[in-house]
């Protein structure tokens, strides 16, 4: 293999939501928000 290909590094995207205040908040809540920031996606 004597060149790169041509798509060497994958695209990525972030989705960031609202700080969490750590002793208001359990397991299932946590969860619930990563997958309202997920959307669709798996």
């Amino acid at each position: 293999m004597m060149r790169l290909p041509q798509r060497f590094w994958s695209r990525v995207e972030l989705v960031a939501g609202c700080p969490v205040v750590p002793v208001q908040v359990t397991a299932a809540d946590l969860r619930e928000r990563v997958l309202a920031l997920r959307g669709d996606r798996r």
